[in-house]
């Protein structure tokens, strides 16, 4: 019977030291990075009217407009504000006559959001559209741009006019 007893009494002392280790645990600190994004981009890299001379049959002085010539589209993960400035004061000329010198403003090209109010160029940004955290294809994110010239006969020779429009895509 003591044989018993002693192998019982040892199979409890083996069971109470399992019994009484404590359990460990480790954290883990898992990160993620979100990369800043703001990503501007358009249809078209080029925009442009070709005047007919039958514009100017009523007025030496016209406004020609080119409605949605091209769509400007933002990727962002924050709120946007996209600006547009002319890249000079004033466009490049290649003259149908050589020898004309004469210069056109960049405040004669004004450029719009579609269906917002035109706004002259200048080489200052103006706001051209606003919006919120969003691919391409959230609401407001792709928008049209529509451009208004003015030009007239007795300031503006014949030739061809370029200017360069920057547009700049910022976070408020």
């Amino acid at each position: 019977m003591k044989t018993k007893q002693l192998l019982l009494t040892a199979a409890l002392s083996i069971g109470v030291g399992f019994a009484a280790v404590a359990g460990t645990e480790e954290t883990v600190v898992f990160t993620a990075t979100v990369p800043n994004l703001l990503e501007l981009t358009t249809t078209s890299n080029t925009a442009g009217i070709t005047i007919n001379s039958n514009a100017y049959n009523s007025s030496d002085s016209i406004e020609s407009e080119a409605a949605a010539a091209h769509q400007l589209a933002v990727r962002s993960n924050r709120g946007w504000i996209v600006s547009a400035k002319s890249g000079a004061e004033n466009f490049s000329f290649t003259p149908s006559v050589s020898g004309d010198t004469r210069t056109k403003p960049a405040g004669d090209l004004a450029v719009r959001k579609a269906g917002d109010t035109y706004q002259a160029m200048s080489t200052t940004n103006v706001s051209l559209a606003t919006g919120t955290a969003g691919g391409a294809a959230h609401s407001g994110n792709t928008f049209a741009v529509d451009y208004k010239i003015a030009t007239d006969l007795t300031l503006d020779p014949p030739g061809s006019y370029a200017l360069d429009v920057v547009y700049t895509l910022t976070a408020p």
